[in-house]
């Protein structure tokens, strides 16, 4: 029974990853500022772009976490 209120948890935190995948795709494609390479010799991303990143980053934590805490209702997830 346990696992099935974990996998319920996991299915909403797949659908808010989903969303925020799809908010971060839907964004334009641009750059901040001009396009000259920061010291890294990569193009900084807009502030929007990192931000909507990072939030698909929070629900995949989120995912990881639930896992490791419910080895049982996730046995591949080491």
């Amino acid at each position: 029974m346990e696992c099935v209120h974990t996998w319920a948890q996991a299915e909403n935190l797949i659908r808010q990853m989903k969303a925020a995948v799809d908010a971060f795709e839907s964004l334009p494609k641009g750059f901040a500022g001009d396009t000259a390479p920061n010291t890294s010799g990569h193009v900084d991303w807009t502030p929007k772009r990192k931000a909507a990143f990072a939030e698909i980053g929070k629900h995949a934590e989120a995912l990881r976490d639930l896992a490791l805490k419910h080895p049982n209702c996730f046995p591949d997830v080491s």
